[in-house]
């Protein structure tokens, strides 16, 4: 009785976390298609023009512009890869390599940025940039914000399925 109410709330966490993770997977792809069409209207303006107008604004977008399309499509593609999971142990191991991708790809847009940023306005300017966002991500990451409930929930259970058995 008891591993049928386990095994019930494990299918109800399932179907949640997958309900949550792929109700944005028609936004993510047409959001990446948009971004990945503007990076390459910002390329082919490179090309043209031999450098982008002097602007920081400009020089910002034209480096956001590809990470965005880059995330976007990173997280339409976990949508897809989501609604075919039905094991749990599978599904956190998926949210857990999405989620040491999902740190890299932070770690690398921020590099980007902080390089355009020290090449637009100069040192000081990158390093107060830095000091911000480090600060953004530590209070994120404190505050509980990049949590998942049902993830942590579901990886208890299984935790708790493996030590039975």
């Amino acid at each position: 009785m008891e591993q049928e109410l386990i095994n019930n709330e494990m299918q109800d966490l399932i179907e949640r976390i997958k309900i949550k993770n792929t109700s944005y997977k028609r936004t993510n792809k047409w959001s990446f298609i948009f971004c990945f069409f503007v990076s390459v209207l910002l390329v082919l303006l490179v090309f043209i023009r031999r450098g982008l107008p002097n602007s920081e604004v400009t020089s910002l977008f034209a480096a956001a512009f590809p990470m965005w399309a880059v995330l976007y499509f990173v997280r339409w593609r976990n949508a897809e890869k989501v609604e075919r999971i039905t094991d749990p142990r599978e599904l956190l191991s998926h949210f857990d390599s999405q989620r040491r991708i999902e740190w890299g790809l932070l770690v690398v847009f921020i590099v980007i940025l902080v390089g355009v940023i020290y090449y637009c306005m100069g040192y000081t300017t990158a390093l107060i940039c830095v000091a911000v966002v480090v600060l953004i991500v530590v209070v994120l990451r404190f505050c509980g914000v990049t949590r998942d409930r049902d993830i942590e929930r579901l990886s208890e259970i299984v935790k708790r399925e493996n030590e039975i058995k």
